[in-house]
This record gives structure tokens, C-alpha cells and sequence, in this order.
């Protein structure tokens, strides 16, 4: 194409703006040169076809001269500077607007997207230029035009974001026609064979249509004659997601999906509302059909009046009225105004989404995937109207909740509501709005807004708000709640504490996120840009060959109320299992009234699925969602019960040993402190070989720890010479005694009920002590030690482990003991008798090392979490009653368990129990 054919389009420009144009074109020619496109025809042929799309749509000349130089900043050596000072105007910064960030622009941000940025960049010139869409989009249409020239995965890949992407836009400007031909170009691409069947149907509309629009015409103007005088009647082609659905239903004739689309043009707006009339007072209609886009506009700015008759033989015609201003608009969309030189301020009144954009951008800075996620829901998605303050028509995203509504009817003021109404009825926040409704805040003087809004919310503007109003905290007082916040994530997924990770480790994760230090994430995280999840799934992501990183996924029960009567919610609820990869096979269904019931859903996800699953289900509608791990109730009980029984095996296995095999306590004591050495020493090993060192050494150079290695190997000691002469029932009742004491006084409340829990474990001690003949004075001294060591460790050691922050490296804790404890303990060697002993009798000692003496104290520490070892220390009183089977099972040369001792461990047991009961009937009082 050349200049005189391009200029033969451009008959609505003054000689003056052809001069420019002409001297763009010339500018454009030279600096492509010898470039060709795909299909081997010279490359300035692609920025000429643009220019001539916009100029059938009556764009400027600066918006032309745009179009014809819009590539040259990214492929050929011309700069915006050079441009600039070419043309004066508008020019360099609308070029500036549609063109692409490199790789390399984003580089240094793990969490930007270099096409998703380009979009930002394209939107945030909207409020102020709306032209750099319109250059984008012909940019666009002409691409897909000439599509046929690229590989079919290309042409795929093309079509696929231009649907995602473009034809949104094209929706959103109120550009039909273009939004259609793109949309056309695209379903020829991604489904071929659907396309044809869409395309034979639209056909078929257009014919029948031509024989209704004389039908109908005629019975109208029987009605109604000098109206249809200054009526004409055009058939309008379906949106292709609407003949979509008309190939899905067949020859049925359904309610809400029409047969045809038939245009009524009017003079003036009141002729709309007669034709409206005439329609109703000559045909049937569909009840809930009318829409009245001329009082309350759509997103896009269009306007008109939409109703559906009934024709005979239950044809459905949808017949759209509009002025013939309107129906340019409803064509041609912002373009015909954007290009006038009055269009100043258009966007306000036209596309009042627009002012948006700016918020939306701000609080996703260098975020793209959470700018991505605000622009598809609150710009390119579907919206709802809902009636706000002095009956003012409100639209905002399909799927928002009350809080969302809030925010867009009270901007600011949401800040401050202590309720929400829906049609008078009080709500919860997360109570999803419906088309049309009536919603209503009270407000107080102070503000309520919490953290928590942000999981009652879907909407990009109430979150951008939520979060500028929290981000007004110091930072300090954001510091505090952020850190908070992830340590309560990081515990609840038994990773330990923030402190022991290295700081290379957490930096690399959080740069991941966008984030250059810990207190920047902190302040992120507390006032809502930041997910705890983020940073978890960041730092425990498992990185696969040729893949990206991937989180484990944990097998998780998620229970809540349903309401079954509610359709709405229901298909929401669905939507949401569909989202999520959710079969109905993993539903579990108990009803408890005759529409309502509990719902438990057994499904592997990733910690931040388990997040964003319970406000998903919020929002469609459910009540009471309680996430927690599957099966993780049985699993605990399991483990608790085990950990008690070994415990409780302990003393009795030990007893068997030292009698069976005459082993001394040294002797014991020796291979214990090797065998768990070597376990521990192994595991840490795989470990560290297994799964990527993140965490930092745990201090050896600290007294608490030494003096923890010293009573460790004092209870050793002391235990098994008190087993020498006791027998494993009467150790284990005074042991577990002091375990329950400890507890009680860590957990002192209630006094009274713990001074009769204290006496009646001092009577249980005293009765086994006093009135145990066979119990020997030595053994019950050592008893005594062993009690006071077991005691003092336990204090000690907790100490240490509060001190240095000891979670997730417990198995770096069990090596430092064990290692310290075989080192300090060298000494003994030389009274010992370790080469004397029988094999049999040393592989008995190893396996009761590793597995009675080790295993436990890994299970308690590492796999259990501070709530969980609360419950299983408060019941350990069953540890009395193991033992004696123990010692039934494993120790038949003890002496028999006597009526006595039966009647201690009772009494001990009572003691504990107290507590746990005036507990359960204060909580239920």
C-alpha cells in the first residue's frame, strides 16, 4: 500500500495533519527498509494496515501518525527522542504507551512479567490517553488478520492471549466490532471444527431473522404506525459466546437464550421507551428479560433498552432499542469520541472503571501476577449492578462480596462500618452479592478495618484500600504483626522458628516474592501484599528438572455448612471444586436439617490453596469452613497412644536388660549414648543430604545445653542403678509423677483444684515408697536423683531450647546431645565391661537405644507441636499403666505387680486427672 491509497482514507483530516501523516509514512518506510514480516512481504506493510484500520474508525492524526511508527522504538534504531522532536503533539508518548518491555527490563525482578508489565504500562496511559488502546488493538487485529503466516503452535499461542486478553479490552471499550472479529479469528484458531458449527448457526440466525424483522415490523406498524415511521429495524449478529450457547441447546427453545438479535434505531430517547411499550402491548415476553442500560449504562459506557418477546412457535427475539448515537457507540465503542478534540474527560462519564486503574496498579507494584488477577476481576471480568446511597446503580465485579460492595458504594467511609445490610437484612461481611440488590453500612467514629477484611474480599479496589489504610500503621507496630503472622504459618506447618534459618535462605526466598529484607516482608505481610504462604511456599519450594518450582501438596479435610436450598451458592461451591481439581467423589455429605448440612471434602493442596479454598468457599456462600490436615486427628491419637506405650516400656525393657544380661548401669548408659550418636548423626545426614540446608547451626557454646548434657547422662546413670533394685512399676510412679507436677506448675491456675492434685501425687509417691517392702533404700535414693535430674532437665532444657529457638532443627539438638553425652562420658570406659557383655545382650541395648530410648524423643519434639505435647504430657499418667504391662510382657523376673502399687498409680492417676477435668467443665460452663 502506498501513500496515495492510505491517503484516500483520510478525507476527515485537514491538508495540514495529511503533511505530517505523510512525512510519518515517509519516516516509517526508511527506518524499516528491508524488513520483512513472516510472510515475506516488506514489514512496513503491517504498520500502514494499522494506520488504515484507525482511520475508518476517524482516528487523529497524531493517533495515525502513531500507528505508522509504532514499531520502529522496538525494532529499528529510531528513539522516542528522535520522534519527539519530529512531531510535536501526542505522538512519541502514544508510541511510548503500545510499546513492549524487554526481558531484561524485568530481570532483576523474580515477580514481574515482562508482557504483563507491558499491559500495566498500556493501562495506566488510559485514564489520561485512551488512543494507546486503540492503536493496540488495530496493532492486534491486523496481527491475528495475517495469522496464517505463523507455526500452528505460535498461531495457538497468539490466539489464545489475544482471547484472553484483547477481546476483553475490545468489551470493555465498547468496541463490538472489533471484539468480534477478534473473537472470530481466535475460535478459527483454537477450536476449527467449533467454529464452523458457529459460524453455519449464525448464518441460520441472519435468515430467519430477515423473515421476522418484516413479522414483526408489520405488526408494530399495524400498532403503532407514525412510530415506526421514525423506527428502522436491522438484524445484529450474536456474540459468539451467545450463538456458543445456542449450538449447546439445539432446536429447544430455552428461557434467556434468544433465537435472534434485532436492532430497533430511534430518533430520540423517548422514541426508545414507545417501541418499548409497542413491544410489550403486541408480544409475550420473558419475564425477567428488560434491562434499562439507558438510565444505569453497562461498564463499557453502552447504553440502550434490552427486552425479550415470545413470537409464535416460541421464538425468542432479543430486541436491543437504541438512539443511533447509541448504536455507534455500541459499534464502534470509545472510538468515537476518543478522537475529537473535545475528548477531554470522556473517561469519566464514559468508562468510570478507568479511574480504577490507578489504584489497582499502585498496590501490585512489581507484582505482576497479583496486577494480572486485579485486572481480569475487576476491569476484564464480568460486573453486577446493586443499588447503592439514594438509590444510585453501583456496578463492580461479578462474584464480589458485601465488603467489595461496600468499598465501591462508601469508597473511604467502608473503613469505618461496623455492619452491612442487604435489602434491610444485616449480613456477614463475606456474604456474596446478587445482581440488583440494595446494600446499606452502619458506620462508627473509629476505624475497624483488620487483616481479616482481606479474606471477605475479591475485588483489586477494596483490597488496594484495605491495604493502604493497614500500610498507615509505624512500622514498627507492621514489623511486629508480619512476623507474627508468618512464625503462626511457619508453626502450624511445624517449620520452626524464623530465627533458624539462614539468612541466605530466607533473602533468596523472599526475592522470590519481590522482596529485598525481612522487615520489608514483615510490613508487606501485615498490612496484606504479602501471604505468609508466599514466603513459605517460596522457601520450601522443591525445584525438578526442567520445571519450575513445586510445593508439596498435604492431604487436607476441609468441613462446612451448606445451605441446599440456596442454587446460587451451590453452583458457586461447585465452581469452587472445579477450581480447585476437587472430585465429588472426595465429598462427604451429613445432613442435620431438611435443606442444610455438613460437607467434608478430603483433597491434597499446597498451604496456599488451604488459604485462599476457605475464602473461596466464603464467598460462594458457605458457613463455618474449618481447613485442617486429613486425618490428623487419628494420626495424633495414634502417635500419642505409641508414644506413651514406648515410654511406658521404657523402665521395663531396661530392667530386662540389666537383669537378663547382668549389664551395669555404666555399661548401659555407654552404648545408649553411642547408639543414639550414630542414629541421630545418620539422620541429620540424610537429612542434610536429602532436602536443602536452610536452617543455621544450633550454639554449643551455651550453658544451658552443657548443663542439659549433664543431666541427661544423671538420669541415665541414676535410672538404671534405682532399676538395679526397683522394679520398672515403682520407677515409672514417681517419674511420672514429677513429669505431671512440672506441667501443673507451668500451667498453674485454679489453685485449689492443684493443691489436692499435689497431695494426692505426694500420697501415690509415698504409699509405693513407705510400703514397699522389696524396695531398698539405695535404689530409692537413686530413684530420688533420677526424679530430681529428670526434673531439672526438663526445665534446662526447654530453657535452652526457648533461648536459641530450637523447632526444626531438633535433629541438629538430639546430635549435639548425644554427641556431648558420648564425649563427657569417654571417662566411663575405663570402669566399663562393654567387651565382656554377650552380643545378643549388645544388639538388645542398640534396638532399645534406637527404638524405645530414641524414637520417643524425636516423635515428641519433632512431629509433635506445642498444643499437641500440652495433651500428650497432661495424660501421661497411662504411662504407670503401660509399664506394669511392660513389666508383665518384658520383665518376668521382676516381682510381682502388687495390689499396693496398683492402688499408687490409681491415686497418681486421680491427681492428674483433676486438672483436666475442672478444665473440660470450665470450658463448657
Amino acid at each position: 500500500m502506498q501513500w496515495n491509497e492510505l491517503k484516500s482514507h483520510l478525507r476527515h483530516l485537514s491538508s495540514a495533519d495529511h503533511k505530517r501523516i505523510q512525512h510519518a509514512f515517509e519516516l516509517g518506510k526508511e527506518s524499516h527498509g528491508e524488513q520483512k514480516r513472516k510472510s515475506g512481504e516488506p514489514y512496513f506493510m503491517h504498520p500502514i494496515a494499522v494506520a488504515h484500520i484507525l482511520a475508518d474508525m476517524g482516528a487523529d492524526s497524531d493517533t495515525l501518525i502513531a500507528a505508522l511508527l509504532h514499531d520502529t522504538v522496538e525494532d529499528t534504531n529510531l528513539t522516542l527522542k528522535e520522534i519527539n522532536k519530529e512531531f510535536d503533539g501526542d505522538v512519541s508518548a502514544l508510541i511510548d504507551g503500545v510499546t513492549k518491555l524487554e526481558p531484561e527490563d524485568v530481570a532483576a525482578h523474580p515477580t514481574m512479567d515482562e508482557q504483563i508489565e507491558t499491559l500495566r504500562k498500556m493501562f495506566d496511559l488510559i485514564e489520561n490517553d485512551v488512543r494507546v488502546i486503540t492503536i493496540k488493538l488495530a496493532d492486534r487485529l491486523h496481527n491475528m488478520q495475517t495469522i496464517e503466516h505463523l507455526t500452528p503452535e505460535k498461531q495457538r499461542i497468539m490466539a489464545q492471549e489475544t482471547m484472553d486478553i484483547y477481546v476483553k479490552i475490545a468489551d470493555r471499550l465498547s468496541m463490538q466490532d472489533m471484539r468480534d472479529e477478534l473473537e472470530a479469528l481466535c475460535i478459527s484458531i483454537l477450536e476449527k471444527d467449533r467454529f464452523s458449527k458457529l459460524s453455519a448457526q449464525q448464518e441460520r440466525n441472519e435468515q430467519r431473522s430477515i423473515r421476522a424483522v418484516k413479522v414483526l415490523g408489520d405488526k408494530l406498524d399495524a400498532h403503532n404506525p407514525k412510530l415506526m415511521d421514525k423506527t428502522e429495524m436491522l438484524y445484529e449478529a450474536q456474540s459468539w459466546g451467545k450463538i456458543s450457547t445456542q449450538v449447546n441447546v439445539g432446536q429447544k427453545k430455552v428461557t434467556g437464550i434468544p433465537d435472534m438479535v434485532i436492532v430497533f434505531l430511534c430518533k430520540e430517547v423517548s422514541q426508545c421507551y414507545q417501541i418499548l411499550g409497542a413491544l410489550h402491548q403486541t408480544h409475550p415476553r420473558e419475564t425477567t428479560s428488560f434491562q434499562d442500560f439507558i438510565n444505569a449504562p453497562m461498564i463499557n459506557g453502552y447504553r440502550g433498552l434490552h427486552t425479550t418477546i415470545i413470537l409464535e412457535k416460541g421464538t425468542r427475539v432479543r430486541c436491543k432499542i437504541r438512539t443511533e448515537e447509541m448504536d455507534e457507540y455500541a459499534h464502534f465503542g470509545i472510538a468515537t469520541h476518543c478522537f475529537d478534540n473535545l475528548a477531554g474527560g470522556i473517561m469519566d462519564y464514559l468508562l468510570p472503571w478507568t479511574g480504577q486503574i490507578s489504584s489497582l496498579s499502585k498496590d501490585t507494584k512489581m507484582q505482576s501476577e497479583a496486577y494480572w488477577e486485579s485486572l481480569q476481576n475487576d476491569i476484564l471480568g464480568e460486573s453486577i449492578v446493586i443499588h447503592g446511597t439514594d438509590d444510585r446503580h453501583v456496578l463492580l465485579p461479578k462474584g464480589s462480596s458485601a465488603l467489595d460492595g461496600a468499598f465501591y458504594c462508601y469508597g473511604n467511609k467502608a473503613l469505618f462500618i461496623q455492619s452491612i445490610q442487604i435489602d434491610g437484612i444485616e449480613v456477614p461481611f463475606h456474604t456474596p452479592l446478587h445482581n440488583a440488590v440494595s446494600l446499606s453500612v452502619t458506620t462508627g467514629k473509629q476505624k475497624t478495618v483488620s487483616l481479616e477484611w482481606l479474606h471477605w474480599i475479591s475485588s483489586g479496589l477494596a483490597t488496594a484500600m484495605i491495604r493502604s489504610s493497614l500500610a498507615q500503621l509505624s512500622g514498627t507496630k507492621r514489623r511486629v504483626i508480619g512476623k507474627e503472622l508468618l512464625q503462626n504459618f511457619l508453626t502450624a506447618h511445624k517449620k520452626g522458628y524464623i530465627e533458624e534459618f539462614n539468612k541466605q535462605s530466607l533473602l533468596d526466598a523472599l526475592q522470590k516474592v519481590g522482596y529485598t529484607s525481612l522487615n520489608q516482608a514483615y510490613e508487606g505481610i501485615a498490612d496484606g501484599h504479602l501471604q505468609p504462604s508466599d514466603v513459605y511456599e517460596s522457601l520450601f519450594a522443591i525445584s525438578k528438572k526442567g520445571s519450575k518450582d513445586i510445593v508439596t501438596r498435604i492431604k487436607t479435610k476441609i468441613c462446612f455448612t451448606m445451605n441446599f436450598d440456596d442454587y446460587d451458592s451451590v453452583t458457586k461451591t461447585l465452581d469452587v471444586y472445579k477450581c480447585y481439581g476437587i472430585s465429588l467423589r472426595s465429598v462427604r455429605f451429613r445432613p442435620f436439617a431438611m435443606s442444610r448440612g455438613n460437607i467434608c471434602v478430603v483433597h491434597p493442596f499446597t498451604p496456599k490453596e488451604q488459604q485462599s479454598i476457605s475464602r473461596d468457599l466464603e464467598a460462594a456462600g458457605v458457613e463455618n469452613v474449618h481447613v485442617v490436615a486429613a486425618n490428623s486427628r487419628m494420626k495424633f491419637l495414634f502417635g500419642a497412644g505409641f508414644l506413651l506405650l514406648v515410654w511406658g516400656f521404657d523402665p521395663a525393657i531396661a530392667y530386662h536388660i540389666i537383669h537378663e544380661f547382668d549389664v551395669s548401669p555404666v555399661d548401659l548408659t555407654l552404648l545408649r549414648c553411642w547408639a543414639l550418636t550414630v542414629l541421630s548423626g545418620l539422620t541429620l545426614l540424610w537429612q542434610r543430604m536429602t532436602k536443602k540446608d536452610q536452617y543455621i547451626s544450633i550454639p554449643i557454646r551455651n550453658l544451658s545445653l552443657w548443663i542439659s548434657v549433664l543431666l541427661m547422662i544423671c538420669i541415665s546413670l541414676t535410672s538404671y542403678i534405682a532399676l538395679q533394685g526397683t522394679q520398672p512399676a515403682h520407677y515409672s510412679i514417681p517419674m511420672t509423677a514429677a513429669g505431671i507436677l512440672l506441667t501443673t506448675i507451668v500451667n498453674r491456675k485454679h489453685w485449689i483444684v492443684l493443691i489436692f492434685t499435689w497431695l494426692l501425687l505426694f500420697i501415690g509417691v509415698a504409699l509405693v515408697a513407705l510400703f514397699t517392702p522389696v524396695w531398698d533404700l539405695s535404689s530409692m535414693i537413686f530413684m530420688l536423683l533420677a526424679v530430681i535430674a529428670f526434673s531439672l532437665f526438663s526445665v534446662v532444657s526447654e530453657a535452652y531450647k526457648k533461648e536459641v529457638n530450637i523447632g526444626a532443627r531438633a535433629i541438629q539438638y538430639f546430635f549435639a546431645l548425644s554427641l556431648l553425652c558420648t564425649i563427657l562420658t569417654a571417662p566411663l570406659l575405663l570402669i566399663s565391661t562393654i567387651d565382656s557383655l554377650p552380643r545378643e545382650a549388645i544388639v538388645e541395648i542398640v534396638l532399645f537405644s534406637v527404638f524405645i530410648a530414641g524414637l520417643p524423643y524425636y516423635m515428641y519434639y519433632s512431629l509433635l507441636s506445642y498444643k499437641q505435647i500440652d495433651f500428650v504430657l497432661r495424660y501421661s499418667f497411662l504411662i504407670i499403666f503401660t509399664t506394669i504391662l511392660g513389666q508383665m510382657l518384658f520383665a518376668p523376673s521382676a516381682p510381682q505387680v502388687s495390689g499396693l502399687t496398683l492402688v499408687s498409680g490409681l491415686i497418681v492417676t486421680v491427681g492428674a486427672l483433676l486438672p483436666i477435668v475442672f478444665k473440660k467443665r470450665t470450658v463448657e460452663a
